[in-house]
């Protein structure tokens, strides 16, 4: 994660105070005389509203202010890039040609990391770039493409164009190796989507051809089974993945069915969805198939569902009418040359795709991404709501007003990621020299980053393997108002046993226990717990049950926990 911040949203940020600050140089007579809002502007500030709204009454969680100063953060971009765009075609080419080189970079290190030559920001795949898994990293290159894809179709010079198109093929070939599904898929619509754009006059002749009765019937055919052949394939290139999504599908519509209109809350699908699985589980020890695929879930692999759960129907209509205006501006495209507008079009329908099977908006520079073509599209839209006439001097002090925030947005992030880059020094190390060396340095951080979870969860984690136990609760009780994870509460549990409090400490391993029932370390802990304490009959039940997990991963600790489950039946005499 402090990579993706570093390695990427530096960039986003510096970029926000760059487009504002060439706001600021230009002309006001280069400007029209009234500032446009369209009907792509007001859905977007509703959206943006009510999830201010939900923040500011949400009662629990603690990372409300880095909530909040995120959501600055887009509305500045987003109004940064609007009133840039009043430059017109030439202001949003220099920021498709920074897309342009972003993705470059991020093409050329996933092929390398895939090669071997350089190291991946996760070691647990193959090509991540700077991202923390292949499925952002494939969703980042995804809403990145406009930017090459404007300089193949519109740029004069050839050696323009055969940059441009070795820059896609970079880009796909990483794709490619990223094994993102989603992203196989959101390419092919949005190149699809940009045929049909780019050649209405082909489509008319395929529509002639398609009026007869017995041609229409076998395109439908085979158009079918081309994409039931090519989905079965899908499917099954990650079988268990799939199977593992459809739990999370049928638990979120669970949440959805108890919480329809008000939603659980902003950002909380990560807490309630783990608490309706580890319910799941307690109350169907038997479903072995949805346990051994069981992990722990922070998003919902479909924008839409999590949307609706979080902030309830309201924010469900307000999306619904967002895409029934994309849809309009479909119409207006099909007929025009506007091949930016098409463009950003088509690959506004591949991040449709992606919101369908993935999670393009849990990452903050996917989110900013897709702003910047949604700004496009609302500056290109024919229909405007309303237009404010204003005269040049009162452009420019709005122009004033809105640098000041950005600059100062900018400065108050860059100082939150050096606070993050602290951390991982002091991580660093704890672990090469000891926690005595940092822990001074740990509790001054705290005051910086008491809203971030991870922080908490890092902090209290080398509290409690230090043996400062009373300290490390509070910390860890923290955490876990926005970090539901079952290592967190292994911690928990061992901190209450160790200040004598038994019943906090056996809700807390059974919580682990049942949060993701495959993993074998919690229920040998909470095994170990009951043994300690003298409830045998428990302590074997939970040795029986590790006797019967099935293994996911071989690994000479699941090995060492099993042999210490059956000896402890043996000595018990019983199983």
């Amino acid at each position: 994660m402090l990579s993706l911040i570093t390695g990427i949203l530096y960039p986003y940020i510096l970029l926000t105070v760059l487009l504002t600050a060439v706001y600021l140089c230009g002309e006001a007579k280069n400007y029209p005389a009234s500032l446009t809002v369209s009907w792509l502007d007001i859905a977007g500030i509703a959206v943006w509203l009510l999830i201010v709204i939900n923040i500011l009454i949400k009662e629990d969680g603690t990372n409300k202010s880095a909530q909040l100063a995120d959501l600055l953060l887009y509305l500045l971009m987003y109004v940064a890039a609007r009133c840039f765009f009043l430059h017109g075609h030439s202001a949003i080419r220099a920021l498709l040609f920074v897309f342009t080189a972003i993705v470059f970079l991020e093409a050329v290190m996933g092929i390398l990391q895939f090669s071997g030559m350089i190291s991946r920001t996760n070691t647990l795949f193959l090509v991540t770039g700077t991202m923390a898994n292949p499925a952002v990293y494939a969703n980042f290159i995804i809403t990145l493409l406009p930017g090459p894809l404007l300089l193949l179709f519109t740029s004069i010079r050839k050696w323009q164009r055969v940059t441009a198109g070795m820059i896609i093929l970079l880009a796909v070939t990483a794709l490619g190796l990223s094994e993102a599904r989603t992203a196989w898929v959101a390419l092919i619509v949005g190149m699809g989507c940009l045929f049909v754009l780019r050649s209405p006059e082909n489509i008319s002749r395929l529509s002639v051809i398609l009026k007869r009765p017995v041609v229409r019937y076998v395109a439908v055919v085979l158009f079918l089974c081309v994409v039931g052949f090519a989905g079965k394939q899908l499917l099954q290139f990650k079988q268990d993945s799939t199977i593992g999504r459809w739990f999370v599908y049928k638990t979120t519509l669970r949440i959805i069915a108890d919480h329809p209109f008000s939603g659980i809350g902003f950002d909380r699908f990560k807490i309630v969805f783990n608490d309706y699985q580890e319910q799941y589980f307690r109350q169907h020890p038997e479903d072995k198939a949805a346990a051994r695929l069981a992990s722990h879930v922070t998003v919902a692999y479909n924008e839409f569902l999590q949307t609706w759960s979080e902030l309830g129907t309201v924010a469900l209509l307000l999306l619904s009418g967002f895409l029934v205006k994309w849809l309009h501006i479909f119409n207006q495209l099909i007929r025009t040359s506007d091949i930016l507008g098409q463009i950003v079009y088509a690959y506004g329908l591949s991040v449709f795709v992606l919101c369908c099977f993935s999670y393009p908006f849990r990452s903050s520079t996917l989110v900013i991404n897709v702003l910047l073509l949604v700004a496009i599209m609302a500056w290109k839209d024919q229909q405007i709501v309303f237009s404010l006439k204003v005269n040049p001097p009162v452009v420019k002090v709005l122009r004033w007003m809105l640098f000041v925030p950005c600059l100062l947005l900018a400065a108050s992030t860059l100082q939150y990621i050096n606070h993050l880059g602290s951390w991982q020094t002091l991580t660093t190390i704890a672990r090469r020299k000891g926690f005595e060396r940092v822990e001074a340095s740990y509790r001054q951080l705290y005051h910086q980053l008491e809203n971030e979870p991870q922080f908490l969860y890092t902090y209290g984690t080398e509290l409690c393997l230090h043996e400062k136990y009373k300290e490390a609760i509070p910390v860890l009780t923290k955490a876990a108002l926005d970090f539901n994870y079952y290592d967190l509460y292994v911690r928990l549990g061992e901190c209450y046993d160790r200040v004598g409090q038994k019943e906090a400490a056996e809700r807390s391993y059974l919580k682990a226990s049942f949060l993701v029932p495959n993993r074998f370390y919690p229920r040998y802990r909470l095994m170990k717990y009951y043994a300690a304490n003298g409830a045998s009959d428990k302590a074997v039940k939970w040795a029986n049950t590790i006797i019967g997990m099935d293994i996911k991963i071989p690994s000479a600790q699941i090995d060492s926990i099993k042999l210490k489950a059956s000896a402890l039946i043996q000595l018990h005499g019983k199983g």
